[in-house]
Formats: structure tokens, C-alpha cells, sequence
């Protein structure tokens, strides 16, 4: 468990870190917030200047549609998994979504005694900050997500398991695809941690990283 500990104190040093630069973003004239209160959250992902964002595809209101493909490595001695995710993300305050991505793919156990391969599927629900960009005539985009998830494997992955959590966090990046409107290249990398969370015998989780590159469709 000292890995998912790591993980959640990496995370909160990330928002308290965003939270000291929070005079960088607008704030409206004689407006007062409160830490973590909704308004709080909303001069946090809007960026200084804004003007007006109706066609902003990362507009409070707007909606996602993303597929992408991922590899996790750097943990061979646990083994490896191969991934297609597809989802939907809301965005609630402009440049912030949460997303809900289901996931199929492939898994190799390589940890002994309980090494084999087998099909997985699963989910991640991610919140998705898009901090870089979204001003410069939407061209390009740079974001911070993170969140949580679940998978189930018909073989033991990645120590005695079937079925284990998922913690994620890291940066990623988008691209308008020329001639397009609403189509984008995304992708980037994710520290996760897989593991059983201590409910079987065994709890020797993977730690890696997850590389993943796809398509964003915004609507």
C-alpha cells in the first residue's frame, strides 16, 4: 500500500501547488471566493483574459468523446497490459471535465507462481484539466488528469487477483487536426498503480507507466 500512499501525497502536493498560483487566473471584478468552493474551482481552470468562450471546444457546458489506445511499462517483473479506452467527458467549469472511460485489452502475468495471459476490462473515471492553450485559437492544448478506476482479468493479474483497483495521474496534450473542426489528436503519460487493495492473499501491486495516444471528438 506504500505505493498507493505515495501516489495521493504526489496528488494532493499537485492541487495545493495549483492552488498557489490561483492569482495567475481571472478573477471578476469584487468577486469573493472560498477555497475549494465552486467559484474557487472556476477562476482555477479559467485562464486570464478569456473573452468570450462560447466556441471554446473546453467550455463549461461542452462535452468530449475520446478513444485511444495504451501500453503500461516499466514493471516487467509484474508484467505488462495493453488497453483500448473509449469514454465521454463533461466539462462543468470551463477547461475541467470529468470523463468516464470504460476499457478492454490484454494482460500477461509475469509474477510467479501465478504467471498467464488473459483478456480485461474495466473503467477509469478521470478529471481533466486543460491548464495550456485553450487561448491561442483552440489550436492546441496542454492537461493534468488523474483519478481512479477498477479491472477485471480472467487470469491473475498482476499477483493472485482477478480483479484489482487502479489509481492514475500525469499530463497529456491535444491537437487540432487540420481541416477539422471538432477532431483532436490526444496523448500522453500516467503513472498507475494496479493492485487488490489488500482484499486477497497476495497484494503485490504494478507500478508503471501508461503511455496512450488516440482521438478526441468535441461537441
Amino acid at each position: 500500500m506504500s505505493q498507493l500512499v505515495h501516489a495521493f501525497i504526489c496528488f494532493a502536493v499537485l492541487l495545493v501547488s495549483s492552488g498557489v498560483h490561483a492569482q495567475s487566473f481571472r478573477l471578476d471584478d469584487n468577486q469573493e471566493t472560498k477555497p475549494f468552493s465552486m467559484d474557487y474551482i472556476r477562476a482555477l481552470a479559467k485562464p486570464a483574459d478569456n473573452g468570450d468562450r462560447s466556441d471554446d471546444p473546453f467550455a463549461e457546458g461542452s462535452w468530449t468523446a475520446q478513444f485511444y489506445g495504451s501500453a503500461i511499462v516499466g514493471d516487467p517483473d509484474h508484467g505488462f497490459e495493453y488497453t483500448g479506452h473509449f469514454g465521454f467527458g463533461y466539462y462543468f467549469v470551463d477547461g475541467l471535465s470529468i470523463n468516464f472511460e470504460p476499457l478492454v485489452g490484454y494482460v500477461k502475468n509475469n509474477f510467479t507462481p501465478y504467471e498467464g495471459t488473459g483478456v480485461v476490462g474495466g473503467f477509469d473515471l478521470l478529471f481533466r484539466w486543460h491548464f495550456f492553450g485553450i487561448d491561442n485559437n483552440d489550436t492546441f492544448s496542454v492537461y493534468f488528469d488523474g483519478g481512479a478506476g477498477f479491472q477485471l482479468a480472467d487470469t491473475d493479474f498482476p499477483s493472485d487477483s482477478h480483479h484489482d483497483f487502479r489509481l492514475l495521474v500525469g499530463f497529456g496534450g491535444t491537437v487540432k487536426v487540420p481541416t477539422t473542426d471538432n477532431l483532436r489528436i490526444m496523448g500522453g503519460a500516467r503513472y498507475i498503480h494496479i493492485s487488490n487493495a489488500g482484499t486477497s492473499d497476495v497484494n503485490d501491486g504494478l507500478d508503471g507507466a501508461q503511455l496512450y495516444l488516440g482521438l478526441m471528438l468535441n461537441f
